[in-house]
């Protein structure tokens, strides 16, 4: 397959980009999708691709992947498959399998991939066409944003694998009040994060009694460096808002009056 991908620089603002195999599997994944639609075939059976989306199974997977690479460093096919479920849950792809193969979707392929000549072509190609392919383009684009906003609204929990590989589920409910506690920090993308390093760093998974200490820990730690970098751009802390509700009062007397004979006594050495 030939031509290219773009790649945009924002990919080192990803949690991805912290783990060399992972971003090695995105890449994979955005060269082999088909720039076009087109059809192949799988033994008898006839696949239709659309722009964005590539065939693979786990041992072809597997053997692309380790094209060329040390055996020490192969990664075998069910690791890689199950962080192309990783990368699904992340919402950058989509898996649809069958017993046979599976067809990947890289998700939101026209924004980042089609390119102006692409779409003059098509919108250009005869005038009666023009309205019909340019409304197809509009139609599949917003069914994509509608869909990402129904992904968005529904989705309830996050997924943290275990030392013994079962995986943890956080729950919405949890998410909302980690997130009234750490209001600096975006609770959902760092629990993203945690994802990717409890994948990439298998001696270091924490227990089902554990778990939750290395999630609170983990918000706190990033909400303290918030709030030392926000108190380090501004040169003053904030002033809580009871103080500026409190009301300066006079002293009470009686108060005063106790005060003066301590110091009195104090002085005589009573």
């Amino acid at each position: 397959m030939g031509g290219y991908v773009k790649l945009y620089r924002k990919i080192k603002n990803t949690s991805v980009w912290c783990d060399s195999d992972k971003l090695k599997l995105w890449i994979y994944c955005i060269t082999e999708a088909t720039h076009d639609s087109r059809t192949i075939l799988i033994g008898n059976q006839k696949i239709e691709l659309k722009r964005g989306q590539f065939t693979t199974g786990r041992y072809k997977l597997e053997d692309d992947f380790n094209k060329g690479v040390k055996p020490k460093k192969r990664v075998d096919g069910s690791t890689l498959f199950r962080w192309l479920k990783l990368f699904e849950e992340c919402g950058m792809l989509h898996i649809k399998s069958t017993n046979k193969y599976s067809i990947v979707t890289v998700l939101n392929w026209d924004k980042y991939q089609i390119n102006e000549q692409q779409m003059n072509n098509k919108c250009t190609a005869d005038e009666q066409q023009l309205h019909s392919i340019c409304t197809q383009y509009k139609n599949e684009k917003n069914v994509k944003n509608e869909k990402n906003i129904l992904n968005t609204s529904s989705e309830e929990e996050v997924k943290l694998v275990l030392d013994t590989g079962e995986y943890y589920t956080v729950t919405n409910e949890q998410i909302q009040g980690w997130q009234q506690s750490v209001p600096l920090v975006d609770v959902k993308s760092e629990l993203r994060k945690m994802q990717l390093w409890l994948e990439g760093n298998p001696r270091k998974r924490k227990t089902a009694r554990g778990i939750t200490r290395f999630i609170t820990g983990w918000l706190v730690r990033e909400q303290n460096s918030k709030e030392k970098n926000s108190k380090s751009i501004t040169g003053v802390e904030d002033v809580p808002d009871w103080y500026n509700d409190t009301k300066q009062t006079e002293p009470d007397q009686k108060l005063l009056d106790e005060i003066e004979e301590i110091q009195r006594k104090l002085q005589m050495g009573e």
